[in-house]
C-alpha cells in the first residue's frame, strides 16, 4: 500500500490526535476538532512534523452495515 505523503492525500475522516486535541478532515483543506476551531492541511501537516499522531484514516465509503439496505 502507497504511504500517505501528506494530510492532503488524507480522505476526509482521517484523524490526526495531538496532546490537547484530535483533528478530524472534513473536506478536502478543511480539518476541524470539534470546538470551532479549523486547520489547513499545511497546518496539520506542521502538527504530524512536530510528533502529532495519524489515528484513523477511512478506507470505505460505507459507513455502516444498518445503512447496508
Amino acid at each position: 500500500m502507497p504511504q500517505t505523503k501528506t494530510a492532503k492525500d488524507l480522505p476526509p475522516g482521517a484523524e490526526v490526535q495531538t496532546f490537547w486535541t484530535t483533528w478530524t478532515k472534513v473536506r478536502p483543506g478543511v480539518w476541524l476538532n470539534g470546538l470551532e476551531d479549523t486547520m489547513t492541511d499545511t497546518e496539520v501537516d506542521g502538527l504530524l512534523a512536530s510528533g502529532g499522531m495519524l489515528t484513523r484514516v477511512p478506507t470505505s465509503t460505507c459507513t455502516k452495515e444498518a445503512d447496508r439496505g
